[in-house]
């Protein structure tokens, strides 16, 4: 909430237990609030889910797993050694729901354009298995939420 509407804004309190007593804008705590509800709903305290490439605090707030050794990807600039592991913990560790920003977080405004995930080359590969392994299933808030294709991965 440091990077938020205006102080004066900050209208709607958060419903999430680990934000209890913090306000923000009502967009944002819309957003968050349904993110969280929807991982409680979707994944099981052992279940693993993914949040990319922003929002890392979400695995906080929810208490479950990052599937990849990476929490934030925006900034990070990483060579096809890390890409595998990526790739690969995503493999091992299917998540059960996948989360995609349309802005990234920090446009808190969403005034922005969209995140082009496949004109930014670091991101084309986890878009790549994104899009063969998981269906786009809506949206929460302004997140894209993707449920797996196949049942050997919804096993989590």
């Amino acid at each position: 909430v440091y990077r938020d509407v205006g102080r004066g804004q900050r209208t709607s309190e958060f419903k999430t237990p680990m934000l209890k007593g913090i306000s923000s804008g009502r967009r944002n705590v819309q957003q968050i609030d349904g993110l969280v509800r929807t991982v409680n709903e979707i994944c099981s305290p052992d279940d693993y889910f993914f949040m990319f490439p922003d929002m890392p605090v979400m695995y906080y707030l929810t208490g479950r797993r990052n599937p990849t050794p990476v929490g934030w990807y925006v900034q990070l600039e990483y060579g096809n050694w890390l890409m595998d592991d990526i790739l690969g913990s995503l493999r091992k560790h299917p998540p059960k729901v996948i989360f995609a920003q349309r802005f990234f977080e920090i446009d808190f405004e969403r005034s922005g354009a969209l995140i082009d995930y496949r004109g930014i080359p670091r991101y084309i590969p986890i878009a790549n298995y994104i899009n063969a392994h998981y269906n786009l299933e809506r949206t929460v808030g302004d997140v894209y939420m993707f449920l797996p294709k196949s049942e050997e991965l919804q096993g989590g």
